[in-house]
Protein backbone atom coordinates (compact mmCIF):
# COMPACT_ATOMS: atom_id res chain seq x y z
CA UNK A 1 0.00 0.00 0.00
CA UNK A 2 1.36 3.46 -0.72
CA UNK A 3 2.08 6.10 1.61
CA UNK A 4 1.30 9.37 1.77
CA UNK A 5 1.61 12.32 3.80
CA UNK A 6 -1.03 15.31 4.17
CA UNK A 7 -0.98 18.36 5.30
CA UNK A 8 -4.18 18.64 7.54
CA UNK A 9 -5.28 22.21 8.10
CA UNK A 10 -9.11 21.42 10.28
CA UNK A 11 -10.75 22.48 7.48
CA UNK A 12 -13.43 20.93 4.91
CA UNK A 13 -10.14 21.20 2.14
CA UNK A 14 -7.83 18.86 3.86
CA UNK A 15 -10.11 16.62 5.20
CA UNK A 16 -12.02 15.64 1.93
CA UNK A 17 -8.95 14.66 0.61
CA UNK A 18 -7.71 12.41 3.16
CA UNK A 19 -11.16 10.35 2.13
CA UNK A 20 -10.92 10.82 -1.25
CA UNK A 21 -6.97 9.54 -0.58
CA UNK A 22 -8.40 6.51 1.60
CA UNK A 23 -10.42 5.15 -1.42
CA UNK A 24 -7.75 5.50 -3.57
CA UNK A 25 -6.19 2.97 -1.51
CA UNK A 26 -3.62 5.33 0.02
CA UNK A 27 -2.61 4.91 3.59
CA UNK A 28 -2.88 8.07 5.16
CA UNK A 29 0.02 10.52 7.56
CA UNK A 30 -1.90 13.54 8.41
CA UNK A 31 0.40 16.30 9.53
CA UNK A 32 -1.20 20.02 11.24
CA UNK A 33 1.99 22.34 12.15
CA UNK A 34 1.84 25.09 14.95
CA UNK A 35 3.01 28.23 12.96
CA UNK A 36 3.15 30.85 15.81
CA UNK A 37 3.18 30.91 19.38
CA UNK A 38 0.03 32.20 21.15
CA UNK A 39 1.28 33.06 24.44
CA UNK A 40 -0.17 36.52 25.36
CA UNK A 41 -2.60 36.08 22.55
CA UNK A 42 -6.25 35.40 22.43
CA UNK A 43 -6.75 35.02 19.22
CA UNK A 44 -4.00 32.92 18.27
CA UNK A 45 -4.94 30.49 20.87
CA UNK A 46 -8.90 30.52 20.09
CA UNK A 47 -7.22 29.75 16.62
CA UNK A 48 -4.77 27.12 17.25
CA UNK A 49 -7.09 25.33 19.95
CA UNK A 50 -9.68 24.94 16.82
CA UNK A 51 -7.19 23.57 14.37
CA UNK A 52 -5.91 20.96 16.79
CA UNK A 53 -9.75 20.04 17.71
CA UNK A 54 -10.53 20.01 14.33
CA UNK A 55 -7.79 18.05 13.10
CA UNK A 56 -8.58 15.28 15.68
CA UNK A 57 -12.01 15.48 14.75
CA UNK A 58 -10.90 14.97 11.27
CA UNK A 59 -8.21 12.20 12.09
CA UNK A 60 -10.94 10.05 14.45
CA UNK A 61 -13.69 10.37 11.66
CA UNK A 62 -11.46 8.76 8.91
CA UNK A 63 -8.97 6.41 11.19
CA UNK A 64 -6.12 7.94 9.90
CA UNK A 65 -2.75 8.75 11.54
CA UNK A 66 -2.08 12.04 13.09
CA UNK A 67 0.17 14.24 14.54
CA UNK A 68 0.94 17.65 14.84
CA UNK A 69 4.52 19.30 14.65
CA UNK A 70 5.64 22.72 16.41
CA UNK A 71 6.84 24.85 13.43
CA UNK A 72 6.98 27.74 15.09
CA UNK A 73 10.71 28.70 14.79
CA UNK A 74 10.87 28.06 10.79
CA UNK A 75 7.96 30.09 10.28
CA UNK A 76 9.32 33.03 11.97
CA UNK A 77 12.76 33.07 9.97
CA UNK A 78 11.31 32.73 6.71
CA UNK A 79 7.19 34.25 6.56
CA UNK A 80 7.05 36.50 9.47
CA UNK A 81 10.65 38.48 9.34
CA UNK A 82 10.00 38.86 5.68
CA UNK A 83 6.16 39.69 6.10
CA UNK A 84 7.51 42.77 8.19
CA UNK A 85 10.57 43.27 6.01
CA UNK A 86 8.57 43.87 3.10
CA UNK A 87 6.47 46.87 4.55
CA UNK A 88 9.50 48.18 5.99
CA UNK A 89 11.32 48.64 2.76
CA UNK A 90 7.49 49.82 1.02
CA UNK A 91 6.43 46.99 -1.02
CA UNK A 92 3.13 44.36 -0.58
CA UNK A 93 4.30 41.53 0.64
CA UNK A 94 2.31 38.30 -0.13
CA UNK A 95 3.86 35.47 2.97
CA UNK A 96 1.74 32.42 1.49
CA UNK A 97 3.61 32.67 -2.02
CA UNK A 98 7.09 31.57 0.28
CA UNK A 99 5.83 29.58 3.11
CA UNK A 100 4.28 27.00 0.61
CA UNK A 101 7.66 25.70 -0.93
CA UNK A 102 10.07 27.10 2.03
CA UNK A 103 7.78 25.65 4.61
CA UNK A 104 5.30 23.90 4.25
CA UNK A 105 6.59 21.33 1.38
CA UNK A 106 9.49 21.47 3.44
CA UNK A 107 8.48 20.13 6.39
CA UNK A 108 5.81 17.31 4.87
CA UNK A 109 8.80 16.51 2.86
CA UNK A 110 11.28 15.77 5.84
CA UNK A 111 7.79 14.33 7.73
CA UNK A 112 7.45 11.96 4.30
CA UNK A 113 10.90 10.47 4.90
CA UNK A 114 10.74 10.37 8.84
CA UNK A 115 7.22 8.03 8.22
CA UNK A 116 8.59 5.89 5.10
CA UNK A 117 5.97 7.71 2.71
CA UNK A 118 6.42 8.36 -1.08
CA UNK A 119 4.22 10.80 -1.43
CA UNK A 120 3.17 14.49 -0.39
CA UNK A 121 -0.88 15.76 -0.82
CA UNK A 122 -2.40 18.50 0.75
CA UNK A 123 -6.09 19.98 -0.19
CA UNK A 124 -5.02 22.82 -2.35
CA UNK A 125 -7.33 23.62 -5.45
CA UNK A 126 -4.53 22.87 -8.20
CA UNK A 127 -3.52 20.30 -10.04
CA UNK A 128 -0.41 18.89 -12.02
CA UNK A 129 0.63 17.72 -15.83
CA UNK A 130 3.44 16.51 -17.29
CA UNK A 131 4.83 17.88 -20.52
CA UNK A 132 8.33 16.64 -22.85
CA UNK A 133 9.01 15.19 -19.60
CA UNK A 134 8.84 17.64 -17.17
CA UNK A 135 6.26 18.25 -14.16
CA UNK A 136 4.26 21.82 -14.14
CA UNK A 137 1.82 23.24 -11.73
CA UNK A 138 -1.63 23.49 -13.08
CA UNK A 139 -4.91 25.86 -12.54
CA UNK A 140 -7.65 23.82 -10.46
CA UNK A 141 -10.89 22.83 -12.24
CA UNK A 142 -12.80 25.65 -9.68
CA UNK A 143 -11.45 28.42 -11.07
CA UNK A 144 -13.19 31.01 -7.97
CA UNK A 145 -11.08 28.73 -5.84
CA UNK A 146 -7.54 28.13 -8.10
CA UNK A 147 -4.66 28.22 -5.73
CA UNK A 148 -2.05 27.98 -8.39
CA UNK A 149 -0.84 31.61 -8.08
CA UNK A 150 -0.07 30.79 -4.66
CA UNK A 151 1.66 27.75 -5.44
CA UNK A 152 3.38 28.91 -8.14
CA UNK A 153 7.23 28.82 -6.53
CA UNK A 154 7.18 25.10 -5.90
CA UNK A 155 9.64 23.43 -7.67
CA UNK A 156 9.67 20.26 -10.06
CA UNK A 157 11.00 18.21 -7.51
CA UNK A 158 8.26 19.55 -4.78
CA UNK A 159 6.07 19.03 -7.95
CA UNK A 160 6.49 15.60 -9.07
CA UNK A 161 6.00 13.99 -5.42
CA UNK A 162 2.75 16.01 -4.54
CA UNK A 163 -0.47 14.93 -5.15
CA UNK A 164 -3.69 17.41 -5.56
CA UNK A 165 -6.96 15.43 -4.74
CA UNK A 166 -8.80 18.38 -5.25
CA UNK A 167 -7.44 19.40 -8.69
CA UNK A 168 -10.57 18.33 -10.28
CA UNK A 169 -13.14 19.23 -8.03
CA UNK A 170 -15.46 22.00 -7.51
CA UNK A 171 -16.00 23.75 -4.07
CA UNK A 172 -19.91 22.21 -3.77
CA UNK A 173 -18.55 18.52 -4.81
CA UNK A 174 -15.93 18.67 -1.65
CA UNK A 175 -19.13 20.06 0.54
CA UNK A 176 -21.18 16.92 -0.89
CA UNK A 177 -18.27 14.46 -0.53
CA UNK A 178 -17.71 15.97 3.18
CA UNK A 179 -21.23 14.77 3.93
CA UNK A 180 -20.54 11.37 2.31
CA UNK A 181 -17.88 10.89 4.34
CA UNK A 182 -19.25 11.94 7.64
CA UNK A 183 -17.63 15.14 8.02
CA UNK A 184 -21.11 17.21 8.08
CA UNK A 185 -19.60 19.28 10.64
CA UNK A 186 -16.86 21.17 8.35
CA UNK A 187 -19.46 22.11 5.77
CA UNK A 188 -20.81 25.67 7.17
CA UNK A 189 -17.27 26.44 9.14
CA UNK A 190 -16.62 29.44 8.19
CA UNK A 191 -13.18 29.66 5.76
CA UNK A 192 -10.13 31.97 6.98
CA UNK A 193 -9.32 34.47 4.18
CA UNK A 194 -7.08 36.32 6.97
CA UNK A 195 -3.57 36.77 7.41
CA UNK A 196 -3.28 33.08 9.77
CA UNK A 197 -0.52 34.23 12.18
CA UNK A 198 -2.95 37.33 12.47
CA UNK A 199 -6.33 36.08 13.41
CA UNK A 200 -8.45 38.75 13.78
CA UNK A 201 -5.74 41.28 14.60
CA UNK A 202 -4.96 44.01 11.48
CA UNK A 203 -1.44 44.27 10.59
CA UNK A 204 -1.13 47.54 11.24
CA UNK A 205 -1.30 47.32 14.74
CA UNK A 206 1.21 44.51 14.56
CA UNK A 207 3.61 46.26 13.39
CA UNK A 208 2.90 49.18 15.46
CA UNK A 209 3.61 46.36 18.36
CA UNK A 210 6.36 44.62 16.79
CA UNK A 211 8.15 47.17 14.99
CA UNK A 212 7.82 50.75 16.05
CA UNK A 213 9.76 52.05 13.67
CA UNK A 214 7.02 51.37 11.23
CA UNK A 215 4.94 54.26 12.78
CA UNK A 216 7.36 56.74 11.93
CA UNK A 217 5.52 59.99 10.47
CA UNK A 218 6.37 61.32 6.84
CA UNK A 219 5.23 63.64 3.69
CA UNK A 220 2.44 62.80 1.34
CA UNK A 221 3.20 64.88 -1.57
CA UNK A 222 0.99 64.90 -4.72
CA UNK A 223 2.40 64.22 -8.83
CA UNK A 224 4.25 67.72 -8.66
CA UNK A 225 6.29 66.85 -5.28
CA UNK A 226 3.88 69.01 -3.15
CA UNK A 227 3.34 68.31 -0.01
CA UNK A 228 -0.55 67.74 0.65
CA UNK A 229 -0.56 65.76 4.06
CA UNK A 230 0.97 63.36 6.34
CA UNK A 231 1.20 59.86 6.78
CA UNK A 232 1.56 57.54 9.79
CA UNK A 233 4.03 55.25 8.75
CA UNK A 234 5.14 54.06 4.90
CA UNK A 235 4.29 50.49 6.46
CA UNK A 236 0.37 51.22 6.39
CA UNK A 237 -0.06 52.21 3.24
CA UNK A 238 -0.08 50.14 -0.23
CA UNK A 239 0.06 50.87 -3.96
CA UNK A 240 -3.74 51.53 -4.89
CA UNK A 241 -5.21 52.84 -1.13
CA UNK A 242 -7.24 55.56 -1.57
CA UNK A 243 -5.92 58.19 1.10
CA UNK A 244 -8.28 59.46 3.76
CA UNK A 245 -8.72 62.88 5.41
CA UNK A 246 -6.88 65.05 2.79
CA UNK A 247 -7.48 68.61 2.39
CA UNK A 248 -8.24 68.27 -1.49
CA UNK A 249 -11.34 67.64 -2.44
CA UNK A 250 -11.18 65.08 -4.96
CA UNK A 251 -9.97 61.77 -4.03
CA UNK A 252 -6.19 60.76 -4.61
CA UNK A 253 -4.18 57.29 -3.96
CA UNK A 254 -1.18 56.11 -3.39
CA UNK A 255 0.79 55.94 -6.06
CA UNK A 256 4.03 55.44 -5.23
CA UNK A 257 6.18 54.55 -2.04
CA UNK A 258 9.59 55.82 -1.45
CA UNK A 259 10.98 54.34 1.75
CA UNK A 260 14.56 55.44 1.77
CA UNK A 261 12.74 59.14 2.07
CA UNK A 262 9.72 58.22 4.24
CA UNK A 263 7.44 59.86 1.23
CA UNK A 264 4.19 58.47 0.04
CA UNK A 265 3.35 60.27 -3.92
CA UNK A 266 -0.63 60.87 -4.32
CA UNK A 267 -2.62 60.57 -7.15
CA UNK A 268 -5.84 60.23 -9.19
CA UNK A 269 -7.25 56.91 -9.67
CA UNK A 270 -6.86 57.26 -13.71
CA UNK A 271 -3.37 57.09 -13.63
CA UNK A 272 -2.96 53.72 -11.52
CA UNK A 273 -4.14 51.76 -14.60
CA UNK A 274 -0.90 50.70 -15.94
CA UNK A 275 0.24 48.74 -19.21
CA UNK A 276 3.99 48.41 -18.53
CA UNK A 277 4.61 45.85 -15.60
CA UNK A 278 8.59 44.69 -14.56
CA UNK A 279 9.05 41.48 -13.13
CA UNK A 280 12.02 41.13 -10.95
CA UNK A 281 14.08 37.86 -10.24
CA UNK A 282 12.05 36.22 -12.92
CA UNK A 283 11.81 31.90 -12.64
CA UNK A 284 11.17 30.31 -16.16
CA UNK A 285 10.27 26.59 -15.37
CA UNK A 286 9.36 26.47 -19.70
CA UNK A 287 12.18 28.38 -21.08
CA UNK A 288 10.99 28.12 -24.86
CA UNK A 289 7.66 30.15 -23.42
CA UNK A 290 9.68 33.41 -22.67
CA UNK A 291 10.48 34.63 -26.01
CA UNK A 292 10.60 39.07 -27.06
CA UNK A 293 8.05 39.76 -28.70
CA UNK A 294 5.88 36.33 -27.93
CA UNK A 295 2.35 36.42 -26.10
CA UNK A 296 1.50 35.04 -22.99
CA UNK A 297 -0.98 35.28 -19.81
CA UNK A 298 0.21 36.57 -16.48
CA UNK A 299 -2.01 37.19 -13.29
CA UNK A 300 -0.80 39.49 -10.77
CA UNK A 301 -3.21 38.63 -8.14
CA UNK A 302 -4.82 35.30 -6.74
CA UNK A 303 -8.20 36.04 -7.54
CA UNK A 304 -7.92 37.83 -10.52
CA UNK A 305 -8.08 36.57 -14.09
CA UNK A 306 -4.65 36.42 -16.26
CA UNK A 307 -4.26 39.07 -18.41
CA UNK A 308 -2.61 38.73 -21.91
CA UNK A 309 0.60 40.57 -22.51
CA UNK A 310 3.66 40.62 -24.96
CA UNK A 311 7.46 39.89 -23.92
CA UNK A 312 8.84 43.05 -24.55
CA UNK A 313 12.31 42.00 -22.81
CA UNK A 314 13.84 39.22 -21.20
CA UNK A 315 16.64 38.72 -19.08
CA UNK A 316 17.77 36.43 -15.93
CA UNK A 317 17.36 39.33 -13.72
CA UNK A 318 13.98 41.62 -15.03
CA UNK A 319 11.23 40.81 -17.64
CA UNK A 320 9.08 43.80 -19.62
CA UNK A 321 5.47 43.33 -20.29
CA UNK A 322 3.32 45.35 -22.27
CA UNK A 323 -0.25 44.61 -21.19
CA UNK A 324 -3.04 44.41 -23.61
CA UNK A 325 -5.57 45.81 -20.74
CA UNK A 326 -4.03 47.99 -18.40
CA UNK A 327 -3.94 46.66 -14.49
CA UNK A 328 -5.17 48.67 -11.61
CA UNK A 329 -2.10 49.26 -9.01
CA UNK A 330 0.35 46.79 -9.67
CA UNK A 331 2.55 46.63 -6.38
CA UNK A 332 6.09 46.31 -5.96
CA UNK A 333 6.54 42.75 -3.91
CA UNK A 334 3.34 40.97 -5.38
CA UNK A 335 3.97 38.17 -7.49
CA UNK A 336 3.43 37.93 -11.53
CA UNK A 337 2.60 34.67 -12.32
CA UNK A 338 3.06 33.23 -15.86
CA UNK A 339 0.46 30.81 -17.50
CA UNK A 340 0.76 29.15 -20.89
CA UNK A 341 -2.87 27.76 -21.32
CA UNK A 342 -3.35 26.77 -17.71
CA UNK A 343 0.09 25.61 -16.56
CA UNK A 344 2.27 27.45 -14.50
CA UNK A 345 5.38 28.29 -17.09
CA UNK A 346 6.96 30.65 -14.31
CA UNK A 347 6.84 33.53 -12.39
CA UNK A 348 8.81 36.39 -10.29
CA UNK A 349 8.22 39.49 -8.32
CA UNK A 350 6.83 42.82 -9.18
CA UNK A 351 9.30 45.34 -9.48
Amino acid sequence: MKRVVLGLSGGIDSAVSAWLLKRQGYDVHAVSFKFWDEENDFYRAKALYHQHKDALYIASQLNIEWEEIDATQLFSEIVIKAFADYYLQGKTPNPCINCNPLVKWRLLSEMAKIRDCGLIATGHYAGITQWNGKWFLRSGKDNIKDQSYMLWKLSEKQICRTIFPLADLLKQDVKKIAEEAGLSALVNKQESYNICFLPRQDYREWLKTNYPESATEGAIVNDSGNRIGTHSGICFYTVGEELKNLPQQKRLFVNHIFPDINVIEATEKERLYQYELKIVFPSMYLPEHFVEGSETMVRIRGKERPHQAVFESISNNMISLKLSDPIFAPSKGQSAVFYHQDCVVGGGEIG
